[in-house]
């Protein structure tokens, strides 16, 4: 039915059809749909378009001259060929709405939108051939929707080749099917300039040159032809016949995480919701690979359970390599099997040919198997004919499909990324795994951005200073950032008032006045989320003219900011507090060593090279500078001790993390002089509970004004299953963990000290982080106010404020927060459910980070001793936790943890030499108890119990298909004792660990709270001071 409306507009009546579980059919709708004529084609400069004449938008559309052709994939191209449309080789793509609607994957939708938001590195466009008056196609009754797809794929192309004639166009258009000879019959006979071919001639006709893209095409299509003749695994059940069953949960849904150290053996999966009644384990373990019945690691799965006879426990062994069986569980727990696969992740995998790889021969291409980078993902069977050429490089596989007659998944050959070993090789197919896409920002959002040249600087607005608190010159004003720091966040400063209270001032860099929401820079930066921080480089969420320029407060340029500035009475309670935007001028860019130098008292001309900006001070100006920075970093420290001290009084729970550093040498050359555990400074703590009380107040402010819509980070106390582990680990030396609160939780960790081993407390507490639940974005509509308290930090309401450069949630804080000071728009902000939808994608993305950041410091850890002698190897570990095969440890000097097996593959055990020279096995048994092994040998035995020290040997495993990863090996049990140059009392080496201790080292950002981690410290490490108080106390 047509409706008439204002001239250029059309409406009609549409009827849409959707499935549904509750009622077993379809169930019809008609809406509304609208019309109209003047929708643009998107060619740049094309004389009919208004928005596509100069004067318009030129940069996000199709080049007008440079290329001879347009093309228009439809479905079934599309669905199936992504990779090839998403090369470089392939330009002028118009996608219409009717192939992206037709696209099942929504996953597979977002990269097609990625594509045409990737100007100017992809020339490709979106046009709503649904909404245009000349392309829309109503579907006929009873028409098959693929029909109604091509006859609306036809219909587009119709008008193109005619809306181009009519502005003196010659351009030919190409459809690029998988089945040309579906479309002849929808052919018009006036379309001498329209075409219809296949994926593969058109890539064969237009892209002859381009050879990766001619296998790539090869491997594509013949992973589609693939099929084994093995039949190994359940059909699964269709999608549309398990509504009734996960309605009453008699089937679980939920994402399917396989254990990477029992890859073949043990699955679990996390439901989604819980049944009525539920009373099993928080997980349901999936045993064995018939059971997983081709899920792959994160697959959406629907899980049936079975009979609880046939239940049984995860395994609790240390497995060898090339080992399948296991004979010894822990508590049984729900198992289940793996009956349909909801929703495929489709990602890439890095991956490397087999020893076996070359199978049969299949014309050109030959099949091989390859093993990919994750070895919680199955090898994949691919088509290619570069195995030989390829055998030593990491290459970048997909998946397409994985038939139940088929033992292994069926996938393609994407790309290669380098050879194995190569240290760039290495960081890309780190950055693959992890899902993260590096790419330059596009001119798009570069032209939205200030333009700054060394001869023009960007400086402040004289009519925005007006409307701002200027506080340049009423108030000193510094930031303290490791060394070498771009992105400046956040700056400080403090003073005295004449009623003899303090103001203390936290201004934080405006990033929301320069990244307005919509616009393209805020769509990228929400896209990253984050700032990537690699070993050796770092991935910018904002582009540098923004994140180390414009927007970092630097020292002696003026900067926009916004501020929580509150007043203090004399015992640092808040009086009054403001929030807004204002104008600084920071005085400082001070290291964390300077500012620590300053309150250290360390002399004057010292101070003066430690800080730039006094190094042109005369003697008189430089006391009077000196003098005043002093007292405020003073002011600082004390204010921050007492904000910590009653923060802790509240129940913060205060944790203890070992950060490395990695130390180059040559660059060139990848080498590394050391790793060094990231030291903690008292202006460290200073500096990270200033940022903490902000955040908490603006949590607070946004709490007040949005209680239902407002972006909180919260974080969850731990569970008892999580902290099994610690529990048992402080049980092994008489400590019992409570629990029940955050302060009892606290209270019980600062009780797990021993006296002759001033470690254990260390341990513990760095045990802690890993019972702990991590910290997630929430939207607050969406949780209880009781839910919504950090449990961490001991604190009712928190969010991040103070880090906007290089967090897309700070960004959307400060938005919040002007909102509820009216100083912007409140209609601006989003809903609770798309709230919600953005706080999910963040957590995710910042967790991707973090686990990048450390594969990243693992591959550089691997990379140190390698390159080490022997004697460099030699550590002392801490034994935390008891297996069948073994006992884990920890070596702080280095942040490793991981296995020591005592017993190897042949049954044959570990016997210490006496010199510690080199690991002996020998015939013997192990005796395992909750806290600790006893190991029987010929000579004699041993016994490990946990928080003893070892000596042990770390080597570097290489492996060709994986990561390569540390192990340890058992040289003695005696530990190893540091060489002195001098002797240290008993007594002077307390006076000394009490000093540190009193620092009150925090590990908050294990948890992910912590500001300002990156600390840039080469001074000893702690952990050496506790050893030798340690070796002293066992003296006799």
């Amino acid at each position: 039915k047509k409706m008439t409306t204002e001239v250029g507009l059309a409406a009609r009546e549409k009827e849409i059809r959707f499935s549904s579980f509750r009622r077993r059919g379809t169930v019809s709708v008609v809406r509304e749909h609208y019309l109209r004529d003047d929708i643009s084609c998107k060619v740049e400069f094309c004389p009919l378009c208004t928005n596509c004449k100069a004067g318009g938008k030129r940069n996000e559309g199709l080049p007008g001259a440079s290329i001879s052709h347009y093309i228009i994939p439809d479905v079934s191209a599309l669905g199936e060929y992504m990779e090839i449309f998403e090369s470089p080789a392939v330009s002028g793509l118009i996608m219409l709405q009717t192939v992206v609607a037709g696209i099942k994957s929504r996953r597979h939708r977002s990269r097609v939108l990625d594509l045409v938001s990737s100007y100017p590195h992809k020339h490709c466009v979106l046009f709503s051939n649904e909404h245009h008056l000349e392309t829309y196609t109503e579907r006929e009754e009873k028409e098959d929707l693929t029909q109604w797809q091509r006859r609306s794929v036809m219909s587009a192309a119709v008008w193109y080749i005619n809306h181009l004639e009519a502005g003196m166009s010659k351009k030919a258009i190409i459809i690029v099917t998988k089945t040309p000879e579906d479309y002849y019959m929808y052919n018009p006979a006036r379309t001498e300039r329209l075409m219809v071919m296949s994926v593969g001639d058109y890539v064969r006709a237009f892209c002859s040159d381009q050879r990766e893209l001619l296998l790539l095409y090869e491997s594509i299509t013949a992973s589609l032809q693939d099929s084994s003749t093995q039949c190994t695994y359940d059909e699964h059940i269709s999608v549309s016949s398990l509504s009734k069953e996960l309605s009453t949960g008699e089937i679980i849904q939920g994402i399917i995480r396989v254990n990477k150290f029992r890859s073949k053996d043990e699955a679990f999966v996390s439901p989604s919701s819980y049944p009525p009644g539920w009373g099993g384990e928080l997980d349901i373990l999936i045993h064995g690979l018939t059971n997983r019945n081709r899920a792959i690691h994160d697959d959406l799965v629907a899980v049936r359970l079975l009979p609880k006879s046939e239940w049984r426990g995860r395994g609790s062994i240390l497995p060898q390599d090339g080992e399948d069986d296991v004979s010894e569980f822990a508590h049984v727990m729900a198992t289940g099997q793996v009956v349909a696969i909801l929703e495929r992740r489709p990602r890439e995998y890095v991956a490397s040919f087999t020893q076996e790889s070359s199978e049969h021969s299949s014309g050109r291409c030959e099949r091989v198997l390859v093993c990919p980078y994750d070895v919680r993902v199955p090898k994949i069977r691919i088509c290619t004919r570069q195995s030989e050429e390829l055998k030593n490089h990491r290459i970048v596989v997909c998946i397409d499909s994985w038939p139940g007659d088929s033992q292994y998944p069926i996938g393609h050959f994407v790309r290669s990324i380098g050879p194995i070993g190569d240290i760039d090789t290495e960081t890309s197919a780190l950055l693959i795994e992890h899902g993260i896409t590096i790419t330059p920002f596009s001119k798009a959002v570069l032209d939205e951005l200030p333009m700054v040249t060394m001869e023009t600087p960007w400086d402040v607005d004289p009519e925005e200073v007006q409307s701002r608190w200027d506080l340049r010159h009423t108030h000193l004003v510094f930031s303290i950032d490791p060394e070498g720091c771009e992105d400046v966040d956040d700056a400080l400063s403090v003073r005295y008032l004449q009623d003899g209270g303090v103001e203390l001032g936290v201004h934080i860099s405006d990033v929301s006045y320069f990244v307005k929401p919509g616009t393209l820079t805020d769509i990228e930066a929400q896209r990253r989320s984050t700032t990537v921080y690699l070993a050796d480089r770092r991935y910018d969420m904002l582009p540098a003219v923004l994140s180390a320029n414009v927007c970092s407060l630097l020292s002696n340029v003026n900067r926009y900011a916004v501020s929580t500035i509150w007043e203090l009475d004399k015992d640092f309670v808040v009086t009054k507090l403001w929030y807004g935007r204002t104008v600084i001028r920071s005085a400082y860019k001070m290291t964390y060593e300077a500012a620590q130098a300053l309150f250290d008292g360390i002399p004057m001309e010292t101070i003066r090279n430690m800080v730039p900006e006094l190094r042109d001070k005369s003697p008189d100006q430089l006391q009077d500078k000196v003098r005043e920075l002093r007292q405020a970093v003073h002011s600082l420290v004390t204010i921050a001790s007492v904000l910590k001290d009653r923060r802790f009084q509240q129940g913060g729970v205060e944790l203890e993390g070992i950060e490395i550093k990695v130390h180059f040498g040559d660059r060139d050359q990848n080498e590394i002089d050391d790793l060094i555990p990231k030291e903690g400074l008292r202006v460290h703590e200073t500096v990270a509970e200033c940022m903490i009380f902000a955040n908490h107040w603006v949590a607070k402010r946004l709490w007040e004004s949005f209680p239902t819509n407002s972006l909180l980070r919260y974080h969850p106390p731990p569970n008892r299953a999580n902290a099994a582990s610690l529990t048992k680990l402080a049980a092994s030396k008489g400590f019992v963990i409570d629990l029940s609160s955050n302060k009892s939780f606290a209270d019980s960790l600062d009780k797990c000290v021993d006296k002759n081993d001033p470690s254990v407390n260390m341990i513990i507490r760095s045990m802690a982080v890993f019972a702990m639940k991590p910290a997630d974005y929430v939207c607050t509509g969406t949780l209880t106010p009781e839910e919504l308290a950090h449990y961490g930090l001991g604190l009712d309401f928190y969010t991040h404020f103070t880090s906007p450069i290089r967090r897309y949630a700070d960004v959307m804080v400060h938005r919040q927060l002007l909102s509820a000071m009216c100083v912007e728009n409140k209609l601006s902000l989003p809903p609770c459910n798309e709230l919600q939808h953005l706080c999910d994608h963040m957590n995710k993305q910042h967790n991707t980070a973090k686990f990048a950041q450390m594969a990243s410091t693992e591959l550089y850890q691997c990379l140190y001793f390698a390159q080490k002698h022997r004697d460099r190897c030699l550590c002392e570990a801490v034994i935390y936790d008891v297996r069948a095969y073994g006992v884990m440890v920890m070596v702080p000097r280095y942040g490793l943890r991981g296995p020591l097996r005592l017993r190897g593959k042949s049954g044959l055990v570990v016997c210490p030499s006496n010199d510690g020279s080199g690991v002996v096995f020998g015939k013997g048994t192990l005796e395992i108890t909750q806290t600790g092994v006893r190991v029987k040998y010929e000579e004699g035995e041993y016994q490990l119990n946990m928080l003893d020290h070892v000596k042990v040997m770390v080597c570097v495993e290489n492996k060709v298909a994986h990561a390569a990863s540390l192990e340890f090996q058992l040289l003695s049990t005696t530990p190893v004792i540091p060489e002195t140059k001098q002797t240290t009392s008993k007594n002077e080496l307390v006076k000394s660990v009490t000093e540190e201790t009193n620092l009150n080292y925090s590990a908050h950002h294990c948890i992910g709270d912590l500001e300002n981690a990156s600390f840039n410290q080469s001074s000893a490490s702690l952990y050496l001071l506790l050893h030798q108080l340690y070796t002293l106390s066992l003296a006799p």
